[in-house]
């Protein structure tokens, strides 16, 4: 490990910058072996140092991500780890939306992001991005399109007037439910 690397690790226990965040990124993005011990970190860190993990990790690219089989299933056991830290729930769902999920995990991230949009006091980036995942997920089964697109309805209903993330992002994922349905 470079002492640059090791400094950046050094400053994951207190909340880092965003230029902070995307220098961590690119070395994760750049050296195999320093990014094995930072999802290595992720796995075993507190929270702090895990919420400024999974918000660099967010700076990569789909196709750096997809480098990591096993990052859904960490971000799965980072929620049950840490239900309550809002910061690792959203970042944790923002990669779900661009993350490739293994057939294994398909069913739990759909259950898990749709009680998301069923759970009044979650973020709304938290619903906004949980909307992704699930729409994601639902195209590879079908039969979850008609479900979702009622659960988006009725949360358009009710929170959409007050929200324009879920306003937005709720209408352009109900127009491509209803090309799916439609087909």
């Amino acid at each position: 490990m470079t002492s640059s690397q090791k400094r950046l690790i050094e400053s994951l226990g207190s909340r880092i910058s965003k230029a902070k965040a995307i220098e961590l990124s690119s070395e994760v993005a750049g050296d195999t072996t320093f990014s094995a011990e930072v999802i290595d970190l992720l796995k075993t860190g507190n929270s702090k140092e895990v919420y400024n993990i999974l918000w660099a990790l967010r700076s990569l690219q789909p196709s750096e991500l997809q480098r990591f089989k096993s990052l859904p299933q960490i971000i799965l056991e980072l929620f049950r780890k840490f239900p309550f830290e809002e910061g690792i729930l959203r970042d944790g769902v923002g990669l779900l939306q661009i993350l490739d999920i293994s057939e294994d995990f398909q069913g739990e991230v759909f259950d898990l992001c749709f009680g998301f949009l069923q759970d009044n006091s979650k973020p709304i980036a938290v619903k906004a991005f949980s909307m992704t995942v699930c729409y994601n997920l639902a195209k590879k089964h079908p039969e979850l399109l008609k479900e979702l697109e009622i659960q988006i309805k009725d949360l358009l209903l009710i929170q959409g007037h007050i929200f324009p993330a879920i306003f937005s992002r709720g209408n352009a994922i109900l127009q491509r439910i209803n090309r799916h349905l439609r087909r």
